[in-house]
């Protein structure tokens, strides 16, 4: 069987179709638009109205496809294909086509859309319906919408989501932001089926979650999170961790004495969140100690908030000092906790690339023979003081150097163009060296004095 070119004509007409005409629905013969009986098979043509002009486009679409065969070389068979329709797509807002809801929470829900008018590029749709709520969670909602709308529109951060646009009909609010192609870490904990994950990824967690925190830390006034938990932390397939939903985050006010409201998620919110005092950045860093230790142990802060098993007694073999560095974290009283900065220093100690590094310095210096045993820190300092040192030296010549270099050329264009010593050239002893006369300005001294040193 071959394939022959797409026909548009069967008996008749073949040279030449013009678009007016009309084929038949039952044999595809073509028939002029006058016709109401098909020449062919005499059956009834269904005609547009004379006013009816289509165009191209639509008559691709909408009119049907004859492809010919041939069976032997003196047979042909023709079938007729129908083109189904495209189904029309309705548009958000005139641009995003909503693909599929992607999660669940709070007052609203989160879609997946591709924003036709950015190159399909996908987007995360966070919506809040307003019918579903009652007159309190709908001023609650309000207060979520405005405060994640404020905050968002002025952070920048490799681990924070774009906002792009936001926008509200009659019954909904809508927040446009990057769509991030991954899971929650407690999702992710979940489908591994492993109670807990290994040391080197919760600290590369701990480390990302640091950089992002300490940017918001530093913002004036700061940005306190206040619900740091797994939940509302999401890895790409890659391992990068994007932190999201700042529904409950606010801006630190100073003079205050207490949150307006308890809010938080239980076992990794700190006390003050409770109510007993205002949320700081310490809070944050309850939250993250929190989420560290149920990365590490797979114990849920949940099931026992404020009161939470030692690590060594759950991981006899962790780290001693990266244990007390979380039990620090989660002290109840905001004062005796680490600051960001130390979290993360301490957390770099761990990192596997970093630790390769000391091992591999450690190796070098234990294949190395010395006279007299000095210790590490100490051969650390003697190195740095030489350094600075010699630093000091170079900078010194340097700045002797920019300072005299001004006047030894102006010193060497009056030495051309005044002579030392009076009377005519030929006069002067060729045997005997040059007298210099007294010096007499500020470049002559200074010639003087270096010629001394020379």
């Amino acid at each position: 069987m071959r394939l022959s070119l797409v026909e548009r004509w069967l008996k008749g007409n073949e040279s030449s179709m013009e678009a007016s005409d009309l084929y038949c629905d039952i044999c595809g013969a073509a028939n002029s638009r006058e016709t109401a009986i098909c020449r062919a098979c005499q059956s009834p043509l269904h005609g547009l109205p004379e006013s009816y002009e289509p165009g191209e486009r639509e008559m691709e679409q909408e009119s049907d496809v004859y492809i010919q065969f041939t069976l032997t070389e003196n047979s042909i068979t023709t079938m007729r294909l129908s083109r189904q329709p495209r189904p029309e797509v309705h548009l958000l807002h005139g641009r995003y086509e909503v693909l599929g809801k992607v999660g669940t929470g709070g007052f609203g829900a989160v879609y997946k859309a591709r924003d036709r008018q950015r190159k399909n590029r996908l987007v995360a749709i966070k919506s809040i319906e307003l019918d579903a709520l009652s007159a309190s969670q709908a001023i609650e909602a309000t207060d979520t919408y405005n405060r994640e709308l404020s905050l968002l529109s002025r952070l920048d951060h490799p681990h924070l989501p774009s906002l792009h646009e936001h926008f509200t009909d009659a019954t909904h609010w809508y927040l446009v932001m990057d769509f991030i192609d991954g899971e929650p870490l407690d999702e992710y904990l979940r489908q591994l089926e492993e109670p807990c994950l290994p040391l080197e990824e919760v600290i590369d967690v701990g480390l990302q979650l640091c950089d992002v925190l300490q940017y918001l830390h530093q913002l004036e006034p700061p940005i306190i999170f206040r619900d740091v938990k797994p939940a509302n932390i999401m890895r790409t397939p890659g391992g990068r961790l994007y932190l999201i939903d700042f529904g409950i985050a606010r801006r630190f006010q100073p003079g205050r004495t207490r949150d307006t409201a308890p809010l938080g998620s239980p076992g990794f919110a700190a006390p003050e969140q409770y109510g007993r005092a205002q949320s700081t950045i310490r809070t944050d860093i309850y939250g993250l100690g929190a989420t560290l230790y149920f990365l590490l142990t797979g114990h849920d802060p949940a099931t026992t908030p404020f009161n939470l098993p030692p690590i060594l007694s759950l991981c006899p073999s962790f780290p001693e000092p990266l244990a007390e560095l979380i039990t620090a974290m989660l002290a109840h009283d905001p004062a005796d906790r680490p600051s960001i900065q130390s979290v993360k220093e301490t957390l770099i100690m761990y990192d596997p690339v970093v630790a390769h590094g000391f091992d591999r310095a450690r190796q070098l210096r234990a294949s190395t023979k010395v006279a007299s045993p000095v210790s590490a820190h100490g051969q650390a300092s003697g190195r740095l003081h030489r350094i600075s040192r010699f630093l000091k030296g170079l900078f010194s010549v340097l700045v002797v150097y920019l300072i005299a270099r001004p006047y030894i050329m102006n010193a060497n264009q009056l030495e051309k163009k005044q002579p030392w010593q009076t009377g005519p050239l030929s006069s002067r002893s060729t045997s005997a060296p040059l007298q210099r006369a007294p010096c007499s300005t500020m470049q002559q001294a200074l010639l003087c004095q270096m010629s001394a040193y020379n």
